[in-house]
Parts: structure tokens; sequence; C-alpha cells
């Protein structure tokens, strides 16, 4: 028990039940979830052209797997906790791709996939990998 709780009069049956109250319900992650992005080509120095742009591309469609695979489980997560909506916040950097302009800002569904799928899951046409996200709403906050 802390000092706080002894000082407000609180027992530890009122703490535990308080807590239990006020939890966030979660989803658990999947097994196999990537815990970190994978590990950046940063030794790019000594390659030549072609085996330097092969590294990058390598790199790109880790980091697109990586990104596709959290916002799977973010989705479910949203789904499982009742969320059914979300709005699609493009996020500004060099050079946002067509789907990202076409749909940012507007609402769509979890349940139901927009047409270029959902952000980061889907038709992504920029240089290196999808920046956008799905931005959960939820009833009665703005």
């Amino acid at each position: 028990m802390s000092i706080l709780s002894r000082l407000l009069g609180r027992s530890k049956s009122t703490e535990a039940r308080a807590d239990s109250i006020f939890r966030i319900p979660t989803v658990p992650p999947p097994l196999g979830r990537p815990i970190s992005p994978p590990p950046s080509c940063k030794n790019l120095n000594g390659l030549n052209d072609a085996e330097r742009k092969q590294a990058v591309e390598t790199y790109h469609k880790a980091m697109r797997n990586h990104f596709r695979e959290i916002a799977a489980f973010n989705r479910e997560r949203c789904v499982g906790l009742d969320i059914p909506t979300y709005k699609w916040v493009a996020i500004p950097n060099t050079q946002p791709c067509d789907v990202a302009k076409r749909n940012d800002g507007k609402t769509f569904s979890y349940l139901v996939p927009p047409p270029d799928g959902h952000p980061r899951e889907g038709k992504c046409n920029s240089a290196d990998w999808c920046r956008c996200i799905a931005k959960p709403i939820i009833k009665g906050f703005t």
C-alpha cells in the first residue's frame, strides 16, 4: 500500500477494486509479433550501386512488412475493444502517395476495408513505406 493511500485512508481491498474497475481491456499480442523494427542497412560503404540499391530495397520491404503486422494487430485490437471506425491520417513526409492524399481525413470502418486497403496494410505506392495511421474514433471522445 502506498503512502498516499494510507494518508487518504484507503485499504488494500479498496485499491484492488478501483484498479479492476479502471483497467482498460486489452487484446493479447499475437505470437511472433515483431518487437522491434528490422535492423537498418547502416553500413552501405564499400558497396557498389547495385548492391546498395538491393540493400535499401530489402530494408524497405522489411519495414513495410513490420508496419503491416503492427497495423493489423492494432486493427484487431480496436475491433476487439468494440471500436468500429477510424479516421485516416496521412503523415506529411517528403512525398505522400496518391492513396494518402485521397483518403486523408476520411472515416472508414475496421470491418469493411476501403478500396485501397487499411492504412499501412493496403496499396501504398510511396517510395519507401507507408506512414499513414488509422486514428480510432471512440464514441464520447473528440
